[in-house]
Order: structure tokens, then sequence, then C-alpha cells
């Protein structure tokens, strides 16, 4: 399909089809380019929330009393530190119930 140019003075007029073409390449460059933002950010959030509520859902998770975890512990002896780093140091324990655990006790 030909398409006659029209000059009003010394502006030419676009034909039709142009323009719509024009119109719907703008459109899905824009669709795409939000899909594809969309998708990066969605990927860059989803980790930090699984991992939370993956602690979260651990019914045993943060409840030990302080007393529990000293035993465990044997009063936070030097034989039970397994790693000493800046922000205090980590002891392995055991419950009573046999259940082994990793405490960090952070120093102030």
């Amino acid at each position: 399909m030909n398409c006659v140019y029209h000059a009003i003075g010394r502006v030419r007029v676009a034909c039709p089809n142009q323009v719509v073409i024009g119109i719907v390449g703008f459109l899905i460059i824009t669709a795409a380019s939000v899909s594809i933002f969309l998708r990066t950010r969605k990927k860059e959030q989803t980790p930090q929330t699984n991992t939370i509520k993956i602690v979260l859902d651990v019914p045993e998770s943060l409840r030990y009393t302080f007393n529990s975890v000293k035993i465990a512990t044997s009063n936070f002896s030097d034989d039970k530190i397994l790693v000493k780093c800046g922000f205090g140091k980590v002891y392995k324990g055991t419950l009573e119930n046999g259940q082994e655990i990793d405490v960090k006790r952070v120093k102030y």
C-alpha cells in the first residue's frame, strides 16, 4: 500500500500507517521494559522473604531460656568455643533432650 504524503506549507504529514506502527512499537518496547523491571525486582526480594519465613516456621526457634542455654554450653565454657569473631563467640552445646545446638553469644 503506497502512502501519499501531503504537504501543508513546509510541514510534511506522515502516513497513518507509519504513525500506527510507531505507536504500537513504542507500546511493545515499554511493556517489555516494565515486565523485565518487575521480574528483576521480584527475584531480588524473594530470597529474603523466604529466608525469614523458614526461620520463623521452625517451631522451636528462639524458644530456649538463657538458663537452659547456659547449662547446655557448660556455663559458656572455653572448652565449648567453636569460633571467636569480632562480635562474640560461638559455643557448641547439648540440650537436656540430646539436641545439639550452636549458640552465638554477642559481646557488647
